[in-house]
């Protein structure tokens, strides 16, 4: 593709401007030519701040009228089907935020349609782009770890007690969010599900995406699996490893402002990755050796999901986080649902002998 991509937003709230749009626009080589969202007035206002000349409130008419290059979907989850599948029928790439779908169904559907279409589709995660997450994955698939036996990945956070699932009033800071985002992970539907389906999906991907792990078997525990605040999942892969994720998003550090940490750690019979939370270096230890940080001049170069997403179109780079991979977090997330309805075991595939 030659000079600059005509991109359209669907869903033009506050991740779109706070995230989406500065990253964009960084690349350099991208004009976003339209944007829509179904309520008039932030639309407006979202307009205005980010610098979008064409706006509409149905995202049909909007890609039947404006001649596009890409689509970026930002719209609640259980909505990203019918934006993706909307786009993806008219020849446009698209990357939408996670997840690719709520149903494994769904999201199957869409990546055949891609296929069939020939454009690329990628998921926006923030975990599988992370410059140490990817330097992990490659030495996992390089059998640096040697036979792996444990995978965990535990996020804290407080969107709960900042409004974000609708249990507290939502009092936003103008600075932080010059667009108010809105509560629709309060909406059990909308969201589809609560707090593992939102952010734990960004722990979902650094563990299957890039790594070649695949999920067997599944295990979870949530306080309230309609809209979950805490969850803590357990896993099988079909290598035999073991692997945990815990998330919670209720955490009540003495701030009032967004709080975000986590760890994650591998472990194989060879040696270990690990980053604490809070820490910037990722760690590695061979046994029997002394622990060593990971220089950034060693890991894979920085980027995002947006400016990988246009260099790829751009034939620079290839996705990082395409739907045949991220679909494997989509099975992840709904088998630990099934399991903390039901209280059983979910098994996905055979555990390799």
């Amino acid at each position: 593709m030659n000079g600059k991509l005509r991109v359209g937003i669907i869903g033009a709230g506050w991740w779109a401007a706070h995230t989406h749009a500065p990253a964009l626009k960084a690349t350099g080589d991208v004009e976003i030519v339209a944007a829509c969202r179904r309520s008039p007035v932030p639309l407006a206002e979202f307009a205005r701040l980010v610098g979008v000349p064409q706006t509409f409130t149905d995202h049909e008419e909007m890609l039947d009228k404006v001649e596009l290059d890409a689509v970026i979907v930002c719209s609640p989850h259980s909505l990203h089907v019918t934006h993706v599948r909307s786009a993806l029928e008219r020849g446009l790439p698209v990357l939408t935020d996670k997840p690719l779908s709520i149903r494994v169904d769904e999201g199957e559907a869409l990546i055949a349609l891609a296929e069939q279409k020939r454009v690329p589709l990628a998921v926006f995660f923030g975990h599988c782009y992370d410059s140490a997450h990817r330097y992990v994955a490659r030495a996992i698939r390089e059998g640096r770890l040697g036979r792996l036996l444990d995978v965990s990945q535990t996020g804290y956070a407080n969107p709960n007690a900042l409004g974000f699932f609708g249990n507290a009033e939502f009092k936003p800071n103008p600075e932080e969010f010059p667009i108010v985002p809105t509560q629709f992970r309060a909406d059990a539907e909308l969201g589809g599900g609560g707090y593992l389906q939102d952010v734990g999906n960004h722990l979902l991907s650094g563990m299957l995406i890039g790594t070649g792990l695949r999920v067997a078997e599944v295990t979870a525990l949530m306080d309230a699996p309609e809209r979950d605040l805490r969850a803590t999942v357990a896993f099988r892969f079909t290598n035999g490893a073991l692997g945990t994720l815990s998330v919670f998003g209720d955490a009540r550090p003495p701030f009032d402002n967004y709080f975000g940490a986590g760890r994650f750690a591998y472990t194989g019979d060879l040696g270990a990755f690990w980053r604490d939370g809070g820490s910037p270096h990722l760690r590695f230890q061979k046994w029997r050796e002394e622990p060593m940080d990971i220089g950034a001049d060693d890991l894979p170069p920085a980027t995002n999901p947006d400016e990988n997403f246009i260099r790829t179109l751009q034939g620079r780079a290839e996705l990082i986080a395409p739907a045949s991979e991220a679909i494997e977090c989509v099975r992840a997330a709904s088998a630990a649902y099934e399991s903390a309805r039901s209280g059983r075991k979910v098994i996905l595939r055979a555990v390799e002998k």
